[in-house]
């Protein structure tokens, strides 16, 4: 079983089971949070979709999975940062899916 070391309240590391809005609060909540986790990174944050804040990597179907990268990358996009996909995660069932991001400032992106 997969199991990440627990989410920290500070840092560059963001937990996320399942990014979706219901509102647009919601959205500029998260918006919010990102800007927050880049700071914090100077610039980079990790995006680990499928995981829950304990570190248990339980995993997303698919498409809750494409789902919420959309949202990530919306969010990324509002915010001009980049997306990068880093790495597949191993989760609890072989039928779920978790991943990792990297999120960069778009000025850090474009001059390394």
């Amino acid at each position: 079983m997969c199991r990440l070391d627990r989410e920290e309240e500070h840092g560059n590391v963001e937990y996320k089971w399942k990014l979706e809005f219901r509102t647009k609060r919601d959205f500029d909540k998260r918006k919010t949070q990102m800007a927050f986790r880049v700071e914090e990174g100077n610039g980079t944050a990790f995006y680990y979709l499928g995981v829950m804040d304990d570190g248990l990597c339980a995993g997303l179907s698919y498409k809750d999975l494409l789902i919420s990268e959309q949202n990530l990358i919306r969010m990324a996009d509002d915010l001009d940062f980049v997306v990068l996909f880093n790495s597949t995660i191993p989760t609890i069932s072989p039928h779920d899916h978790a991943r990792k991001y990297k999120i960069i400032r778009s000025d850090l992106f474009h001059n390394p």
